[in-house]
């Protein structure tokens, strides 16, 4: 009887002793906070804060500290770095950034585990048409499974070494014509879909 009333303790109080870790958000002008979560968290999402969203995003640091995290999501940071804080999760397969900065494509081409990415991105006006001719190489993602880019780009996307066919969804809003390398970066792919009604898309 003694050793179930410990089991019942145990199981009823672990939850309030369960160890918890910090990640450091840095900003512009030397803001700092924390966020605190579960340390064996498998899934984290951040939202940034209020008027603090007009402060550019310069780094996040403390992901080492949650061995156990593979989903991540991040939403409405301005930035405008390569996401290297996102290296430091090691077992990454499922990442989400929403309304945040972005420069390129090509920060995901060294997160080697991931198999779901969704990204919707604030990409700057005079750099979108860089965007789309500059080839991001992802050889080296292997478990790829569905890649979704929420953003009106007038053209596929350009991944190169697409590996295990996966699947990929766009917004084709702003895609009127196809090109030749369009066709070429579409056969990649298991399936290119679209994320919005649209009559004229090919593929559908």
């Amino acid at each position: 009887m003694k050793n179930i009333l410990i089991c019942i303790f145990i199981l009823f109080t672990s939850p309030l002793f369960s160890e918890k870790a910090n990640l450091k958000i840095i900003l512009q002008d030397g803001i700092e906070y924390t966020e605190s979560f579960e340390k064996d968290s498998k899934v984290i999402t951040l939202v940034s804060k209020g008027d603090l969203r007009l402060k550019y995003l310069e780094d996040i640091q403390g992901f080492e500290q949650f061995e156990n995290l593979t989903d991540f999501c991040m939403y409405f940071f301005n930035y405008k770095g390569d996401y290297s804080f996102l290296k430091s999760i090691k077992n990454l397969k499922d990442l989400g950034l929403m309304g945040s900065g972005a420069e390129s494509l090509s920060f995901i081409t060294d997160l080697e585990l991931l198999e779901v990415v969704e990204l919707q991105l604030d990409f700057r006006n005079e750099i979108i048409d860089i965007i789309e001719k500059k080839e991001v190489d992802l050889r080296k993602l292997k478990n790829l499974k569905k890649i979704t880019i929420d953003n009106q780009m007038n053209h596929i996307p350009p991944f190169v070494n697409v590996k295990n066919k996966p699947v990929l969804l766009l917004d084709t809003t702003e895609i009127k014509k196809l090109s030749r390398k369009d066709y070429k970066y579409a056969k990649q792919y298991s399936s290119v879909r679209s994320l919005n009604p649209n009559p004229r898309w090919p593929f559908d």
